[in-house]
């Protein structure tokens, strides 16, 4: 069942699940579509966190401007977090959802028990800025089908995009035009991010993994944050890209074990 938050300038869908008594936060990355359509999808991936956590899934605050950063998204997370009165949370964020989940960690230490963070960077340069670039002008010029091309082709894995390639039609035609300036929003949000000074100031035990065939962010800048993050260890997979969040077979099983640990 999507619940929903609304107060202030606070208008943010969500779905929780899990009897467990510690509580899980999941803050996905850039997303075409909302995540919250895939509430059954998730549930069923992350099933393994049910008994021992209670699990809540956020999508971006309905009421984002196109001037919203990163830090603004974090900002929105800070107050939903404070006005359900969630405590000792084990966050966790894939791509751009870790990058909300690094800055809520240092600026609310006193939020977070443990923090797991993948396919990110700490830093957005151009040369990885020109992808998000592309697609905002593509889109801008209705290109639509070629923009999901492009990122199916950029985030997954050649295996994947080669067998589901042929099926994205129903998928295309449910984008609506609040899909794509959402999707303009949080791609123009990612230029000229940089939190490599502030990740030092995280605390709490973080686990990062990366894949080293991301196209998106190379592998090596999880390996520059995991050196700047001192309570932090590094897994990397050898056969995956930038979503082996959702391509790894034991990913859920090694942040389980992690946040369980």
């Amino acid at each position: 069942m999507i619940l929903n938050i609304k107060f202030d300038n606070i208008d943010m869908d969500f779905f929780k699940f899990g009897i467990g008594k510690n509580i899980m936060i999941l803050i996905p990355g850039v997303s075409i579509k909302s995540v919250m359509e895939s509430e059954k999808i998730i549930k069923d991936a992350y099933s393994i966190f049910k008994d021992d956590f209670t699990v809540y899934v956020f999508d971006r605050n309905k009421n984002m401007k196109k001037s919203y950063t990163i830090f603004d998204m974090a900002d929105d997370m800070i107050k939903v977090i404070d006005r359900l009165e969630l405590k000792d949370i084990y966050l966790a964020g894939a791509s751009q959802g870790g990058m909300i989940s690094a800055i809520v960690s240092y600026k609310r230490p006193d939020l977070v028990k443990k923090l797991s963070i993948n396919s990110i960077t700490a830093i957005v340069n151009d040369n990885y800025y020109l992808f998000f670039d592309e697609m905002i002008r593509l889109l801008n010029d209705n290109n639509l089908d070629l923009v999901v091309d492009m990122f199916m082709k950029k985030v997954y894995s050649k295996e994947l995009y080669e067998s589901t390639k042929d099926s994205m039609a129903p998928f295309i035609a449910s984008i609506t035009d609040g899909d794509i300036d959402t999707f303009i929003i949080e791609c123009e949000a990612l230029k000229d991010f940089n939190i490599l000074d502030d990740i030092k100031n995280i605390k709490c035990e973080t686990l990062i993994i990366a894949g080293k065939l991301d196209l998106v962010f190379n592998y090596n800048d999880s390996i520059i944050i995991n050196k700047n993050i001192k309570n932090s260890k590094l897994y990397i997979y050898d056969n995956y890209g930038h979503a082996l969040y959702d391509e790894a077979l034991d990913f859920k099983e090694r942040v389980y074990s992690f946040f369980k640990s």
